[in-house]
């Protein structure tokens, strides 16, 4: 596919030098080639003619119509005109109509997810080329960058009017260079199969050649690493065009990644030609399936321009169905796009298995509930019909997702026998690569289009199984020989890649992963037979090394690279490979701090770049969120922390409506970066009705700041090289967003993109990516994104498992169903020996023992095969101590001034929440805008608000209050927030009704009220005014003061007779409580919990003290927020769901040294 844009890109600069790179009469030239070479004439025409497009040909009269408003705009009338242009030259034939041409959609970056499978869709993939031709004839990439590095005060503005070309092609193309300059690699160069040493013997060893040359049967060949898995690939199609002369065209090659598919491409050319090579069909799964939809979907109601979801687009979808489905038990109403995340996981799992609504709907009702569990039954129940309603409005909307890649095409081929037969007999040789990791769904598709006559031929190897999360089942391989009887295995037996050490040890692990293997008698089993040239002289070739600390693994591996290098190994021959993207990034800045060059790949993170760029795209619509985060991208490196958070506090102090801030009063440094960000805001705000994510970032980065600048003027390092990475993830994942958002308003579409981007940079999901080798630098990547890749010396970092998840992963499915723990740690060993078994010459394996090697620190579970790898054969084991001493708690003041803001709830004093939190958002109104406004406050306020009116008039009554006049209450409070329009108004308010007429049932005004009391205290000589997380708070008759908190959670189970037990209700959720009960004594408190239908009294500990202690915290708390001091302790989970963590001053760095994992508790 990118071959096809890098064509598209040379035919257009041929073009160009024939017709003239003059922008001046370009439009007047190119109407004439059009004329003398193609015998088109273009004419322009009103729009109702062309049905609201840009541009229509029609072939017969030679002629292309074109709007003629465009005649108002010259730029994109030649845009449109050499996109159709681009079609003639690289199709030959014109399209039957275009809209208006977006130059991203022919990017070479635009290489991931959606985006990249839309282009096997043979239109779109034309589009594309057109696109690329286009922008490339308009202004090449590698030009329009160095004209605009060249002139410091050239912004793409400048460049268009320059080129004549509009400023979004400005903008793509000069993303284009800067892409091209720092990952595209060079010209490819095809690695030989097996080492020189080896490669005596073309044809391959003898296990390669018997599984090539097998024919007539299904074929599983297990190959485990480094025996020459593509080149027995290879062998196999040269063989059957060569020796049994079948038809390129009758080849069928399946791949797990597009990576996977490129590499083979450029293999097959390089033994076939590229001729051969192109008439050869090979694929990824779902490219194929995007293929075979465009052709075969009309037998479904799809139409041939149904477009792709990504994740991002299930979960807006399924985000639209929470109001308008039943489903209020599953939903967490607090945060309902967790729910929203839980409920695209889960359908993706089911549909990876082929499960439909219907078919789940069957299982639930074979599923024996145990008595214990009706609510999850229930709650099952309630996905089902959501999983329903999302395959239905997807249907509606002509749209598909990953999972009907697979299973749309496997339908329709099962429901139509004349096409499978057809598919049958058009591809007569059907190859699949990495069986292990694809979806049990694959291998349904795969049995439609194999039948007898063509059966498949696969490879795989279980040991080798790292993408369970992605739906993939290794099962696969177990299961072939069921699912194509007669099939025949064979085994690849020799190991061309590691030295004998490191294949010993890949020996012993795959003896340790073998079911019922026998330590002693399998230990010295040997499953690949040594066939390299490679050797190492260095010692240790294979060690462990244990640490203290995650800081302390980092400076460990920094240290170990270091005397791999002072022993003469080459820089770019090692790799570091780590679990986790966050790894990945601290390795990396640990190394530069080592002066060791780094290079990553799509491993970004809060604490960088991205997380700039994640703030700069909503800077427009939310300006303090953002002026933090714009004021660190723009003085990071240049000035100290004191003149940032300087800047800061003036910028948050001054700005007024028109988002200008007052800089009189500054000098000097400060004056400067002020200045800078005034400019930047001035710029991005005056683009704020026309820009998506994508070009608001552009804006930044080539028109309004020397960010980028900057950064490239720099020498060489891994902070470099990290942001210049960190940029291109940013601005590719933008591009997909945009691909699929096309229609959207650009301010919805950046602000959706950015709450996305914000949460993604926060996941623990690994990088798939891998990094490109760079000259003098080491790669730096997850252990998934090495997948088929190999280095002479690896370390492979951080082997600890991950924390064990409080509730299942998927609670909705009936056990038997869902994945099981065993499952996930059986991933965990697969991903242990992929990393190792990368290795050459040496590997070394680290872990730590906590995440901060404090002495109360949870300790971390070592991967289950690293663990009995380390018994049975007891490898050398180094030891890396902490570089200095644990980090302690964290204060800061208010450096960035602000003063409270309205009532704190006094849930805000508790242990749990965290205090900067608390000052970003209740002092100085730090909030990110979002697409969907969470309905979840103004809900609860309301139910609660009505509840204590329900005490209140139940009192004057002296008797329940009824049912009518509960509902009316209700219906007045939720009318007065005004959000009938919101998606999910439909779900709250259901659910709150329900709330309010259990409530009305429940409560017994017994003992009468003499009192009602405030729900506001307000300390005296304090600007802090707090209010009680209560519904009610009254003096009863017999002195009691009654205290009743709202809770939507069941307390059935900590309920007792006396009522629920103190540790029923968490700290932060009995705060109220206990300031009560320590100003006033002898207070009662309620709980009324809304899951339950049931008000409960809430039992004291039997220990006074219990509640003096926790009362005395709160005071603590209390007057240090009081008096500005902001304390906390970094953790992962709380940090990592905090909504305001790019503006944190301490994840940020400006409130002391840059923090990063090591700051994390265990």
């Amino acid at each position: 596919m990118m071959t096809a844009l890098t064509h598209a890109r040379q035919r257009a600069q041929a073009c160009r030098q024939i017709i003239g790179a003059d922008a001046k009469g370009m439009l007047e030239r190119v109407t004439a080639y059009l004329l003398d070479v193609h015998d088109i004439e273009v004419h322009a025409v009103n729009r109702a003619f062309l049905d609201g497009g840009r541009a229509e040909v029609s072939p017969a009269e030679g002629c292309l119509f074109y709007d003629a408003q465009l005649d108002a705009d010259p730029a994109q009338k030649l845009v449109v005109m050499l996109h159709e242009l681009g079609h003639l030259e690289l199709h030959h034939r014109l399209q039957g109509d275009c809209d208006t041409p977006d130059p991203v959609l022919g990017s070479m970056y635009l290489n991931d997810g959606a985006a990249a499978l839309a282009r096997y869709n043979p239109r779109a993939r034309e589009e594309a080329e057109a696109n690329a031709f286009a922008t490339a004839f308009l202004c090449p990439s590698d030009g329009v960058l160095a004209q605009w590095l060249e002139q410091p005060q050239m912004d793409s503005a400048a460049l268009a009017r320059r080129l004549g070309v509009p400023k979004s092609v400005v903008h793509a193309q000069l993303v284009e260079g800067l892409y091209r300059m720092v990952v595209e690699p060079p010209a490819p160069q095809v690695e030989p199969a097996v080492p020189t040493a080896v490669k005596s013997v073309p044809e391959g060893d003898a296990s390669q050649l018997a599984a090539a040359t097998c024919t007539g049967r299904p074929v599983l060949v297990h190959v485990g690493p480094g025996t020459g898995k593509t080149a027995t690939l290879v062998r196999r199609i040269t063989y059957l065009i060569h020796e049994y002369e079948a038809e390129p065209e009758q080849l069928l090659v399946l791949t797990f990644s597009n990576d996977a598919a490129d590499e083979l491409r450029q293999r097959i050319a390089a033994q076939l030609g590229e001729a051969y090579a192109t008439r050869i069909e090979v694929s990824t799964f779902h490219g194929f399936g995007v293929k075979f939809l465009h052709h075969h979907g009309q037998f479904l109601g799809l139409d041939t321009s149904a477009s792709v979801l990504d994740e991002a687009g299930q979960e807006e979808l399924v985000t639209q169905l929470l109001g308008s489905v039943a489903c209020e038990n599953i939903v967490a109403l607090h945060h309902p796009e967790e729910t929203v995340k839980q409920i695209v996981r889960h359908i993706g799992y089911l549909k990876d298995r082929l499960y439909t609504p219907d078919d789940f709907t069957r299982i639930l009702e074979a599923w024996r509930v145990s008595e214990d569990a009706p609510q999850t039954y229930e709650a099952a129940m309630s996905f089902n019909a959501i999983f329903r309603a999302y395959e239905a409005l997807k249907q509606d909307g002509q749209r598909v997702d990953f999972a009907d890649l697979i299973a749309l095409p496997q339908r329709i081929l099962a429901e139509h026998h004349d096409l499978q037969t057809a598919y049958r007999t058009k591809y007569q040789w059907v190859m699949v690569d990495e069986y292990q990791d694809v979806s049990r769904s694959v291998a349904g598709l795969l049995g439609q289009l194999c039948g007898p006559d063509n059966p498949p031929w696969v490879v795989g190897d279980t040991r080798q199984a790292i993408y369970r999360f992605r739906g993939a089942a290794p099962e696969n391989v177990e299961l072939f020989e069921r699912d194509f009887p007669g099939a025949q295995t064979f085994h690849l037996d020799t190991n061309y890649r590691s030295s004998q050490a490191i294949l010993t040890v890949a020996n012993q692990l795959a003896a340790l992963m073998t079911p019922d293997h026998g330590d002693e008698e399998d230990a010295e089993a040997t499953y690949w037979r040594y066939g390299s040239a490679t050797t190492s002289s260095l010692e240790p070739t294979v060690a462990v090394a244990q640490a203290e600390s995650d800081s302390a693994q980092y400076e460990g591996i920094a240290a170990q690279i270091g005397a791999w290098l002072e022993q003469g190994v080459c820089i770019s021959d090692i790799a570091v490979l780590a679990r986790r993207n966050l790894d990945v990034r601290d390795i990396s800045l640990a190394l530069g701090r080592h002066g060791i060059r780094a290079a990553t790949s799509g491993a970004a993170t809060p604490e960088g770049v991205a997380g700039d760029l994640a703030a700069i795209v909503t800077l427009p619509d939310q300006l303090r969120a953002s002026l933090p985060r714009l004021a660190l991208a723009l003085g990071r490196g240049r000035f100290d922390a004191k003149t940032i958070n300087a800047v800061i506090r003036q910028a948050l102090d001054t700005l007024d409506e028109t988002c200008r801030f007052d800089m009189d009063d500054l000098r000097g440094d400060d004056k400067t970066l002020a200045t800078e960000m005034m400019t930047v805001c001035t710029g991005l705000r005056a683009e704020r009705f026309s820009a998506d994510a994508f070009a608001m970032m552009c804006a930044f980065l080539f028109d309004h700041s020397h960010i980028l600048r900057r950064i490239l003027a720099e020498p060489p390092s891994a902070e470099r090289t990290l942001a210049l990475s960190d940029m291109i993830t940013c601005l590719s994942r933008a591009a997909a967003h945009r691909f699929l958002h096309l229609d959207d308003d650009p301010k919805l579409s950046r602000v959706s993109f950015a709450q996305h981007f914000r949460s993604a940079l926060c996941s623990s999901t690994s990088s798939v990516q891998p990094p490109k080798s760079v000259p003098e630098a080491v790669r730096v990547m997850t252990c998934h994104a090495a997948k088929g890749l190999e280095f002479p010396y690896v370390i492979v970092a951080g082997q600890t498992l991950p924390p064990a998840r409080g509730t299942r992963s998927y609670a909705w499915l009936p056990p038997d169903l869902a994945p099981s723990r065993e499952e996930e740690l059986e991933q965990a060993n697969a991903l242990f020996f992929v990393g190792v078994t990368r290795a050459q010459q040496a590997v070394v394996v680290t872990y730590a023992l906590s995440a901060s090697g404090r002495s109360r620190a949870g300790k971390r579970e070592l991967t289950p095969l690293l663990g009995r790898w380390l018994e049975a054969q007891a490898p050398l084991i180094l030891t890396w101590s902490s570089p200095s001493d644990p980090r302690q708690p964290l204060t800061i003041d208010a450096l960035w001034g602000g003063a409270p803001r309205g009532l704190l709830a006094v849930r805000a004093l508790d242990a749990q929440t965290c205090p900067i939190r608390t000052y970003l958002e209740h002092y100085l109104n730090i909030r990110f805008p979002v697409a969907v406004q969470p309905l979840y406050p103004i809900f609860f306020d309301a139910v609660r608000r009505t509840m204590g009116r329900i005490v209140q008039r139940a009192h004057e009554l002296d008797d329940v209050v009824s049912q009518d006049e509960a509902r009316a209450m209700f219906d007045i409070g939720w009318s007065a927030a005004d959000v009938a329009d919101h998606p999910h108004h439909d779900l709250y308010w259901a659910i709150g009704l329900n709330y309010i007429e259990d409530f009305a049932r429940a409560y017994q005004p017994h003992p009468k009220a003499q009192q009602h009391l405030d729900l506001v205290r307000q300390p005296p000589d304090s600007e802090l005014s707090l209010r009680y997380d209560l519904l009610a708070h009254y003096e009863a008759v017999d002195g009691v003061r009654v205290a009743i908190a709202l809770r939507t959670e069941s307390l059935e189970s900590d309920a007792r007779p006396d009522g629920v037990l103190w540790s029923g209700l968490s700290s932060a959720q009995r705060v109220s409580f206990v300031m009560l009960q320590q100003r006033v004594q002898d207070v009662q408190p309620w709980v009324f919990s809304a899951k339950d239908g049931a008000l409960y009294p809430y039992q004291w500990p039997k220990n006074p003290k219990s509640v003096q202690t926790e009362a005395e915290r709160l005071d603590q708390r209390f007057n240090a927020l009081d008096q500005r001091q902001f304390e906390t302790t970094m953790q992962a989970w709380t940090c990592d769901r905090c909504p305001v963590r790019i503006s944190c001053p301490l994840w940020m760095g400006v409130a002391g040294e840059l923090l990063s994992a090591e700051a994390y508790v265990g």
